[in-house]
């Protein structure tokens, strides 16, 4: 429910049209080491600093996938090169994901205010720190970082000019730990084959361009890692000289490698939009996995809720109301000094020669709102149709107190005060347990 859009059509009986976010753009960085090799202290040695050396993405949108890719080769200042097509690309991500009219055109009565998501793998402790000093420019800004300094959980970036926004996520923030190549297979095709292999360690920020414009595919100890202090397979290094043979150099081969990481995201992401979607809930409106499970919990509380249902449903055996003279005065006497309060035109005001109409309206008709009848223990009052009008006979429907109090003069279809109101006393679903442990001789028991 804290979807605006679902909020909105939920109100309005629409709710049949929620859709989830289902056009997005995926991003991977490949890196370049710098030897550095110092010492801190008796412990603590570093081997390599990253610089970016490439980054690539895939475009999801109504026509398709498309992909973008920028390495060193066009320019030092490649990032803020890609971070700008990314927003041109971003434009139309944001117009397919919008609610469409029957004449082809975006529906303004719906409410939609999605950032467009760029979402990466493993992104959150690693990407995000290698591009971050360039999403701050003339044309755009941060507008919004959660996370610490260590770990970016989200980080929205407004483009200045477009007035258009974008919201780096990781996907890692709706699975559990896992390699890419897992995800892949267990969210995608069923198969993990479809990514590359890459030699990290065969090159460096002194030898980079050397090493990558030669035409002949890596050795099998290119492959080899100091780090991870592994080694390719002779199976694994013959799928890389297959995929090889179809590149002019390793320039070429490396775009091939960083577009497929970024390409295999899509169907594991659409697989887990579709199935928070079972719930009606759009996945990249929340945060995390734990956001989109306390959703899921809401959503099963109020599956059954009807928006046309009457809340709390109990039989009112308290006498029908009769409207009588002095109360009639009285109510006319309160709306006229109400209007004259909020300095509305009282000139065509109910008045008490309308008492007989009024009367006979109350005995006749129920709450405008709610529905229920009108009894002693549930008066009627006037709700304005126009709220910038005062209570003239024209512009008045009959309304049981207790609704004209919680509809105010606030939106018709959403009142976030009668919703947190009613998930107040939603109950079940996650619960935490906690146990305290006395421990012989240890822990003892204060007294007070």
């Amino acid at each position: 429910m804290q979807n605006k859009t679902y909020q909105y059509l939920l109100a309005n009986g629409r709710q049949h049209e929620f859709k989830p976010t289902q056009y997005f753009i995926t991003y991977d960085l490949e890196t370049v080491p710098k030897i550095v090799n110092k010492k801190f202290g008796k412990s603590s040695y570093q081997m390599y600093e990253l610089f970016p050396l490439s980054v690539a993405s895939t475009i999801r949108n109504k026509q398709g996938i498309k992909k973008i890719f920028f390495s060193q080769q066009d320019g030092d200042d490649f990032i803020v090169q890609w971070l700008n097509q990314l927003f041109k690309e971003a434009e139309q991500v944001n117009v397919d994901n919008q609610y469409i009219t029957e004449a082809c055109t975006i529906d303004t009565t719906i409410p939609y205010s999605m950032e467009v998501s760029i979402v990466g793998f493993n992104s959150s402790r690693f990407d995000i720190s290698l591009i971050i000093s360039q999403m701050q420019c003339k044309d755009w800004t941060i507008s919004n970082y959660i996370g610490s300094p260590s770990q970016a959980k989200q980080v929205i970036v407004h483009h200045k000019k477009l007035n258009l926004k974008v919201k780096f996520v990781d996907m890692l923030t709706y699975l559990q730990p896992m390699e890419l190549k897992q995800a892949a297979k267990d969210f995608g095709d069923g198969y993990d084959d479809k990514k590359g292999l890459f030699p990290y360690e065969a090159f460096n920020t002194d030898n980079v361009n050397e090493v990558l414009s030669k035409s002949e595919p890596f050795t099998m100890e290119d492959f080899n890692s100091s780090l991870k202090k592994t080694k390719i397979s002779q199976q694994d290094y013959q799928i890389y000289l297959e995929d090889a043979k179809r590149f002019k150099n390793r320039w070429d081969y490396l775009q091939y490698y960083n577009e497929q990481d970024t390409y295999i995201m899509i169907k594991p992401l659409m697989t887990l939009i579709s199935l928070q979607f079972k719930y009606k809930i759009d996945m990249f409106s929340f945060m995390s996995m734990a956001a989109c499970s306390n959703a899921i919990k809401y959503a099963k509380a109020y599956e059954e809720f009807d928006i046309n249902g009457v809340y709390p449903n109990f039989e009112d055996l308290s006498q029908k109301f009769y409207l009588t003279e002095n109360y009639w005065q009285s109510k006319v006497r309160g709306y006229e000094s109400q209007d004259k309060h909020k300095k509305r035109d009282t000139t065509n005001n109910v008045q008490d020669n309308d008492f007989d109409y009024f009367k006979q309206l109350f005995k006749d008709s129920n709450c405008s709102i709610c529905g229920c009848k009108f009894t002693f223990a549930n008066k009627p009052t006037l709700d304005r149709i126009d709220n910038s009008k005062g209570h003239s006979k024209d512009n008045v429907l009959p309304c049981c107190l207790y609704c004209n109090c919680f509809c105010s003069d606030k939106d018709i279809n959403i009142d976030i005060d009668v919703y947190h109101l009613i998930r107040k006393w939603i109950t079940g679903g996650l619960s935490n347990v906690m146990h305290r442990v006395n421990r012989s001789g240890i822990d003892f028991i204060k007294r007070i």
